[in-house]
């Protein structure tokens, strides 16, 4: 069975100067044992997990880092949100003629990517 384990690591988040300074790093680990099938609720749960904690950071940064660009906010939120409704589709609809295995491996690294973008994205915000 693939086990998914969520390691969310806050390692700073300070106010400090009016500025909001947040260092998050968030990875999925995966583990394989035998063919089994990847448990899609359980990665589907965790795809929404990350996105919501995502979510209510860029809200805390909006708030706590000055005057940010609200446009800028709004099209990071809406990133967000558009990361998290096409994973969760990506899972319930895997490619044809692909191992899930391979499937589900390049979906896990492909979103970790996206969140570290989203995290850079935050943690510049003025």
């Amino acid at each position: 069975m693939l086990h998914f384990q969520l390691f969310f690591h806050l390692f700073a988040l300070t106010l400090a100067k009016n500025r909001y300074i947040c260092n998050i790093e968030i990875t999925i680990h995966s583990s394989y044992t035998r063919s089994a099938m990847t448990n899609k609720r359980d990665l589907k749960r965790t795809i929404n997990y990350i996105c919501s904690d995502l979510f209510a950071e860029c809200v805390a940064a909006s708030l706590y880092s000055g005057k940010p660009d609200v446009d800028n906010v709004d099209a990071i939120l809406a990133s967000i949100l558009h990361i998290q409704n096409d994973y969760v589709k990506r899972i319930s609809h895997p490619e044809p003629g692909m191992k899930p295995r391979l499937y589900f491996k390049n979906l896990t690294d492909s979103f970790n990517e996206h969140v570290s973008e989203v995290i850079d994205q935050i943690s510049n915000l003025d």
